[in-house]
């Protein structure tokens, strides 16, 4: 959620210092959304298709984070852009990927107050992030140490579901069994 909103609140300022019109700031801005959109539906049917979860989070998040740290190191403002579109397009190709994972580590009533403990903390993390990416901002003048905190979150969230794992048994004992008549 940190790599989310922070893209989203901040991508229109980063695009505009690229020394582009408001019109290209707002048809640019588009582009890592609607690349995002396409990655989300193709990634979360592969995750489908082949029942796992974990990795399909894991990918994604650690690309994402790479492509940010990418973005933030290139003085050229068309290879920023491009990194910035893989790492929205990373972004939003996780989050789905990661929803089914707490059932798949609890059941029962600890599934439901663990789904409201990330519930929670991921809105807190839609306050640190943006807020963090203003401050580095202001502090440094560039937006280069915003995106360098954005990828260490987001490869923070991918090695933190490859070391909690998950039982794919629960997982797929949460979901219901529909038969045909």
């Amino acid at each position: 959620m940190i790599g989310l909103y922070s893209l989203g609140l901040w991508l229109p300022q980063i695009v505009k210092n690229f020394g582009v019109s408001i019109m290209q700031t707002g048809l640019l801005t588009a582009i890592p959304g609607l690349v995002g959109a396409l990655a989300m539906v193709y990634w979360t049917r592969h995750s489908d298709a082949t029942g796992e979860r974990k990795w399909h989070m894991i990918i994604p998040s650690v690309l994402g984070g790479i492509a940010l740290a990418a973005s933030a190191s290139t003085a050229s403002p068309p290879v920023s852009f491009i990194f910035l579109t893989i790492a929205g397009g990373c972004i939003y190709a996780a989050l789905p990927s990661f929803w089914p994972l707490p059932t798949a580590m609890l059941s029962g009533a600890a599934a439901a107050g663990g789904i409201a403990l990330i519930n929670a903390l991921g809105n807190l993390g839609g306050f640190v992030g943006p807020f963090f990416v203003g401050w580095m901002k202001d502090f440094t003048g560039a937006f280069a140490g915003g995106l360098y905190g954005l990828a260490g979150f987001m490869m923070l969230s991918g090695l933190i579901v490859l070391i909690l794992g998950h039982d794919t048994r629960l997982e797929r004992a949460s979901a219901p069994v529909h038969e045909a008549p």
